[in-house]
């Protein structure tokens, strides 16, 4: 990244989120299939779900079998913060989804979506 003089945002130029009581946050690949590093910094638990990549395939057909409209509009709609869907969903259809519960002053480290 050093070497690219673009600013890219969520690349180069670091995004800040503050969630509370209730937030959610979509279901996404991150941008252009990079690590994610999450730190948070007070407060209570916050629930993280994952789904490995070797179910990658699976999850984006589940997805797409929810919401066949959008993904026609957008093909790339896993890229967008837009879908969410509940985990128990998921896996009753069949894809593995595994939670972490961070305390506060944890990292979450999320690794490259592999298809």
């Amino acid at each position: 990244l050093c070497h690219i003089n673009a600013d890219i945002s969520g690349m180069k130029v670091p995004w800040c989120y503050v969630g509370m009581c209730f937030s959610s946050f979509c279901w996404h690949i991150e941008d252009h299939w990079s690590y994610s590093i999450n730190y948070l910094h007070w407060g209570e638990p916050k629930s993280w779900y994952g789904v490995p990549g070797s179910a990658a395939a699976k999850f984006e057909d589940v997805m797409r079998q929810a919401a066949p409209e959008l993904f026609e509009q957008a093909p790339d709609l896993l890229h967008q913060l837009t879908t969410i869907m509940n985990p128990n969903i998921l896996m009753k259809k069949g894809v593995p989804v595994s939670g972490a519960y961070p305390l506060q002053t944890k990292i979450i480290m999320r690794l490259i979506f592999l298809p």
